[in-house]
Parts: C-alpha cells; structure tokens; sequence
C-alpha cells in the first residue's frame, strides 16, 4: 500500500506540474509582484519535496544565506523553478546521491541560487539543448521538455539569467543570478 501510495503521490506531481507548464508556456498571466524572502521559498520547497526525497536516498544539502535576500516578482513563479530543477536533479539521481542548495549575495544589487546534484549529468549537446521547448532527457517519455525552457522564461521575467554546467558521470550545477530587491519595491515587504 505504501509503495502505491508512493506512487500515486508522484504521478500527482508529475500531472500538476505538466498542466502549470502548459499553462505557463501557452499564456502568460499577469500576477501581483511583491517583495518576498527567497531563502524561505527555498526552505518551502525543500519541505514539500524532502520527505519523498528521503525515501528515494536523496540527501538535500541546504547551505543559505544567513544575510536576508529580498527579491521582487511573483514568489510562486520562483517556487516552480526551485521545484522544477529539484525535480530534474531528482530524476538525474540513481539509486542514492545528493543535491546541494545554495544562496548567496554576489554583488550589492545581485545574488546567486545553485543547485548541484551527484546525478548522471549531461553532454554538451544536452545542454545545448535543454532551454528549448519539448526538449527532454528522459527515455521513459514522461518528461514534456518545457520545464527548463519555461523556469529560463520566468528567471528572465525577474530580469536574471539561468545557467547549466554538467559531466557525465558527474552531475550537474544549475546557476540562477536575479536581481536584488530593489529600495523602492522592498518598501512594502
């Protein structure tokens, strides 16, 4: 019962996650910007994905920012990508492996979110790739390959930039830099 359970679970997640993708890539809706506390969209993720990563022997490694890091948008278009590339590293992960998570402020106005993973990493031509709409590296045909290509058009959104580095056989980092809060816009936060 507990494995289909499990299993019941993970399809939900997998379902939802595929409609607010479609969503998301066929229309962008307005949403009401706000300032908000990264690391504690960050910390929200890893609560909702921990569990079921535990049971899979997936370590979560949280190294954030003790320094408040206030950014300005709609914090849930944040939330999806912290959850879509945990999701990826999740799925690059055989049997056991770690994912890192990391904040830091890398310039006044500037600071960095990376995720590492002890996955299965990429080729170059995979990471070519990967910010293209329907690209996917699952073999199972259960990826719709517009999870990266839609967090790099939300990343963008928030005025950032979305990166991958990645071996084979080694894993693979993915580098998110967005904007500070700006004085103005953390008035009402």
């Amino acid at each position: 019962k507990k494995k289909t359970y499990e299993t019941l679970i993970k399809e939900f997640e997998r379902i939802a996650n595929l409609t607010n993708n479609l969503i998301d890539f066929t229309k962008q809706n307005s949403r009401p910007n706000k300032s908000f506390d990264v690391n504690k969209v960050i910390e929200d993720v890893i609560t909702m994905v921990g569990y079921g990563m535990k049971n899979e022997n997936i370590e979560i490694k949280e190294d954030l920012t003790s320094s408040a890091i206030v950014a300005y948008g709609d914090n849930n278009r944040l939330k999806q990508v912290v959850l879509n590339v945990m999701q990826n590293a999740r799925e690059a992960i055989q049997n056991v492996g770690t994912i890192n998570v990391s904040t830091s402020i890398i310039q006044d106005n500037l600071f960095i979110i990376q995720f590492s993973d002890t996955g299965c990493g990429m080729s170059k031509d995979q990471i070519n790739k990967a910010f293209y709409p329907t690209f996917t590296n699952r073999a199972d045909g259960r990826g719709s390959g517009l999870g990266l290509s839609v967090c790099k058009n939300i990343i963008e959104e928030f005025g950032g930039t979305i990166n991958l580095e990645s071996k084979i056989g080694e894993g693979t980092v993915v580098s998110i830099k967005l904007p500070k809060c700006s004085v103005e816009q953390n008035e009402h936060y």
